[in-house]
């Protein structure tokens, strides 16, 4: 008798959903190969109801390609695909994430001694980011790191959550080094398809709040999409952080705090307002309930205090917004430098403010601020660090820092003030016509929207 061939062990079962993912998906299958060549894999594509041909590229790839009709659930979807694995580990990718390191995880997958000691793993996601620049242009501008679970044993576990899906933490993560350069909503020539998904996204969000408005994580996905007419739900959203009321107890900062929702919805609402044009509400949340309630410093906080700061102009505190940037400022140079990280050795800032173009636009107005302040040896100070390492060439550092040097020469010598010597250089420094491209940028970019208008007349009477 002819014996039977052993089935092979699959070690790793790679699973995707898809529907008309066209344009990143061969990419993204081809970055598996190292999976395969090194480690007995699977890839299991399960198809939502594409139109392009994206089908036809999954089949060239995907050992498994699945048909399931869409019914506005995500986790539907993705459990289909997951009976269908047979590793002894799941990873699920997304089709517009490419990955550009492998290594890491090729290790771990393929070394027993090494997984067997862990439950999940993830890789970072490094969400790339974009936006006009001075000339007009739709340029990727920078990035920013997650690291989402996104490995777990394939054990009988199932996603959750009909957007934004999910599996239940499992204790014991390895945080792997492995990269993935992820498009999602990067807004220039898929600026439809964004709007499409933003569109889809929003339609199962609101069917989730007004099912559970209780549960703070559907509310934090919420506020990343447009609220439309129905933005006074942050008004709600607030009152419910200081009310008594045991219904909304995940509002409170003591029981969610570890899981970083409160933080992130108190963010979510901030920019909510702020982009509403609405400075008195930006501060009182910010006062009323993150400082009051939470208060701990983190990125969050340091990109709240940048609307904060910002609304402070718009309602003519000028003292307390220069408080506010200076403490945004400071703050800033710590997260930089990953003090607030889990994993320091991971960590990528995760801030709006981490790049420096952006960056670079908020040191230029807080400078703006303190010249109009007069406080020019402070708006020096910030302009040598902050302003020319962000805003200009290494030669045109050097230039300016000479032509300072060269200034201050000539007060010291001639008795004068050195205040004086800091103004004459920020004058020289900041042109009324660089301040303007400033705001230019600020007006196109996706952090500041209507409220930079207002703040663009009020800057024009600040020199």
């Amino acid at each position: 008798m002819k014996a039977v061939a052993a089935k092979k062990r699959i070690i790793l079962s790679i699973g995707m959903i898809m529907k008309n993912n066209a344009d990143h998906l061969e990419e993204c299958l081809k970055a598996l190969k190292p999976f395969r060549s090194a480690v007995p894999t699977e890839i299991v594509i399960v198809d939502t109801g594409s139109t392009d041909n994206s089908v036809a590229i999954a089949k060239r790839y995907a050992d498994k390609v699945l048909f399931f009709e869409w019914v506005d659930d995500f986790s539907a979807a993705r459990n289909y695909g997951l009976e269908h694995c047979t590793g002894d580990w799941f990873m699920f990718v997304d089709t517009d994430e490419i990955f550009t390191e492998t290594e890491d995880l090729v290790t771990f997958f393929r070394t027993d001694g090494m997984n067997r000691m862990y439950n999940s793993a993830t890789y970072i996601q490094r969400n790339l980011s974009g936006t006009y620049g001075f000339d007009g242009t739709f340029k990727i501008t920078g990035s920013s790191d997650h690291k989402p679970q996104r490995i777990r044993r394939n054990d009988g576990w199932r996603f959750k959550g009909a957007i934004h899906e999910y599996f239940d933490f499992a204790p014991t993560m390895y945080y792997s080094r492995s990269v993935v350069k992820h498009y999602g909503y990067l807004v220039s020539e898929e600026a439809k398809l964004a709007e499409n998904k933003s569109d889809r996204n929003s339609k199962i969000l609101w069917r989730e709040y007004d099912s559970e408005p209780e549960k703070l994580r559907t509310v934090r996905h919420l506020l990343d999409c447009d609220l439309g007419e129905r933005w006074e739900v942050l008004n709600d959203i607030c009152d419910r952080f200081l009310s008594d009321d045991p219904k909304w107890s995940e509002y409170d900062f003591s029981l969610a705090k570890k899981y970083g929702y409160a933080r992130n919805v108190v963010f979510g609402v901030i920019r909510g307002y702020y982009v509403r044009v609405l400075p008195e509400k930006v501060v009182d949340t910010y006062e009323k309930i993150y400082v009051a309630k939470c208060g701990e410093d983190n990125e969050f906080k340091c990109d709240m205090l940048y609307y904060v700061s910002v609304s402070k102009i718009i309602l003519g505190d000028y003292e307390g917004a220069a408080d506010s940037f200076e403490e945004m400022v400071q703050l800033r140079g710590r997260v930089v430098k990953g003090e607030f990280a889990e994993r320091p050795e991971l960590y990528a800032l995760d801030s709006m403010l981490a790049d420096n173009q952006t960056y670079w636009s908020l040191a230029v107005l807080y400078t703006s601020l303190l010249i109009e302040l007069k406080r020019y040896e402070r708006a020096f100070e910030l302009f040598v660090n902050d302003c020319a390492m962000c805003g200009f060439s290494a030669a045109q550092i050097d230039t300016r820092r000479k032509r300072a040097s060269e200034i201050l020469k000539k007060y010291k010598t001639d008795g004068l003030p050195a205040t004086d010597a800091y103004a004459e250089i920020l004058e020289e420094a900041l042109p009324r016509e660089r301040i303007g491209k400033f705001f230019e940028f600020l007006k196109k970019s996706e952090y500041s929207l209507n409220m930079n208008t207002a703040v663009f007349m009020i800057i024009e009477s600040l020199e």
